[in-house]
């Protein structure tokens, strides 16, 4: 029997997926997770669900012990790094041959932005282990929208964000996992790092308007200062320091250094990635 895939942070937009086609692909998974509650099945075929806590050492091991691969969601927590070590530390004790980072877009600012600068640490030490290691640098998930802007747009048909004109090759978190699932077979991605994003950059404004004809109603985008998102963000209960690595994310989409587009996506899946009026489409319900 193979040995198992851990993929940590499993019902998060890309995790989930993941676990997917990883069954799809015929791998054994152990999918864990913080919270029961998020999982959509439990009695999916070829997966088993734990509870864990990347924080602790127990739980990690608990996670890691007989698996032969691992893909490391690592939350968005100002400890992340401290996170990073464990997993790596104890994934080298477990004897785990491969690990598969999923990580950040290279936008020109990892040393500018704490944000940015933390995942970087977090690679530099996936980078230094003895493990094979293979990096997937993703550019914001169309999903963002539902996570962060989801209540404003159903409530009051506005996606509020201080980005101005600025463009983003938004990805689906689908296009993401089906990425990781080829990059999590074989041995050919070994030291790589793929850059995956969407077919097109598109702005804040033509997302409201791909929502609108999706969900059936008026969906607008309003530019607001830095300081009214941040305060928006922090209202609805994401805490200060992610709302910072937030708004760091949205000086980017300003800058327009997030609106490049990368062939990642088709050369490791074979097809283009999605565009974003599927995924408005796939989601409308959760814009109405």
């Amino acid at each position: 029997m193979k040995n198992p895939v851990l993929v940590t942070g499993a019902t998060s937009a890309v995790g989930k997926e993941l676990v997917k086609f990883l069954v799809d692909r015929g791998a054994r998974v152990r999918a864990m997770v913080f919270d029961l509650r998020k999982v959509d099945d439990m009695s999916t075929p070829g997966v088993d669900y734990m509870v864990g806590d990347l924080r602790k050492e127990e739980d990690v091991r608990l996670g890691l012990t007989g698996a032969d691969k691992v893909y490391l969601i690592t939350p968005l927590v100002k400890d992340m790094v401290e996170i990073t070590k464990t997993v790596v530390s104890v994934a080298q004790d477990e004897g785990v041959r491969k690990i598969v980072r999923q990580t950040v877009l290279d936008c020109g600012v990892d040393r500018r932005y704490e944000f940015w600068m933390k995942h970087r640490v977090c690679d530099e030490l996936v980078k230094r282990s003895m493990m094979d290691h293979t990096f997937i640098r993703s550019n914001q998930l169309m999903q963002n929208f539902i996570r962060y802007n989801g209540r404003t747009i159903k409530t009051e048909g506005v996606i509020r964000k201080p980005c101005g004109d600025g463009h983003t090759s938004f990805v689906d978190a689908y296009d993401v996992a089906a990425a990781a699932a080829v990059a999590l077979d074989g041995n050919w991605h070994d030291g790589r790092t793929y850059s995956l994003t969407g077919p097109e950059p598109l702005s804040n404004a033509e997302v409201a308007a791909e929502l609108s004809k999706a969900a059936g109603k008026e969906v607008r985008y309003e530019d607001v200062t830095p300081e009214k998102a941040r305060a928006e963000l922090i209202d609805e209960g994401y805490g200060t320091w992610l709302a910072d690595g937030l708004m760091e994310m949205y000086k980017v989409e300003a800058s327009g250094k997030a609106a490049f587009v990368s062939g990642d996506v088709e050369k490791l899946t074979g097809r283009k990635p999605r565009r974003f009026e599927q995924f408005a489409q796939e989601n409308a319900s959760a814009f109405r």
